[in-house]
């Protein structure tokens, strides 16, 4: 007797490349290395497939046994769009498209990476320029050094090192999980709303 065939269940990190359109062979992709490799697949303009990442990045960070893999894509697209290049969408056009509890997670991923900026202004040497990492042409090379660096306004780049001093010094690590909770009970408790880019006060056009 034959039983019946049942197809296995896609693990989270599983459903995120398969979102974006990416074969999902185990020795392929480290769990570290899935949010770079969708996020870089996923930002590309033309590559149709943001919405459906986010989607799926909103329904797993409802379980909290996937924040870090949420968290991981939500900071590579970060630091991918900072740079602004024509070929990436743009920072607001991923915010547009965020879920509730993953803009919360993007919010906290922003201020981060702006306190990480404004102590390395104050208590480092002069932070380098992005001009040499926005004119790096090899796909395979920006792939990783996009996702891991991001640019400033200043046309500064900030990334790792520059973190790790930060924490190293006090800095605030990134929020637990709990946060997410948080943020949206103390919005829902005082009628405000979590929207892209801000904090929607009640009776607000915005």
């Amino acid at each position: 007797m034959r039983l019946p065939w049942r197809r296995r269940e896609l693990t989270a990190a599983q459903r995120l490349l398969s979102a974006a359109g990416i074969e999902h062979r185990a020795a392929d992709h480290l769990p570290d290395a899935v949010g770079v490799d969708v996020a870089y697949r996923a930002a590309h303009r033309g590559a149709g497939t943001i919405v459906q990442v986010l989607a799926v990045a909103e329904e797993l960070v409802a379980d909290e046994a996937n924040y870090d893999l949420v968290l991981s894509l939500l900071e590579a697209l970060q630091n991918l769009v900072s740079h602004r290049s024509e070929s990436f969408l743009l920072p607001e056009e991923i915010e547009s498209q965020l879920g509730e509890r993953s803009l919360v997670c993007w919010h906290m991923i922003s201020t981060f990476w702006e306190a990480v900026a404004d102590w390395s202004r104050e208590a480092l040497p002069p932070l380098e320029s992005n001009a040499a990492i926005r004119g790096i042409q090899n796909d395979q090379l920006r792939a990783i050094l996009w996702t891991t660096d991001r640019s400033l306004p200043t046309g500064q780049k900030i990334g790792l090192p520059e973190a790790v001093r930060y924490e190293k010094a006090g800095g605030t690590s990134f929020l637990g999980y709990g946060h997410i909770s948080i943020a949206l009970s103390a919005l829902q408790n005082s009628g405000r709303t979590v929207s892209p880019t801000k904090i929607t006060e009640p009776g607000s056009d915005a």
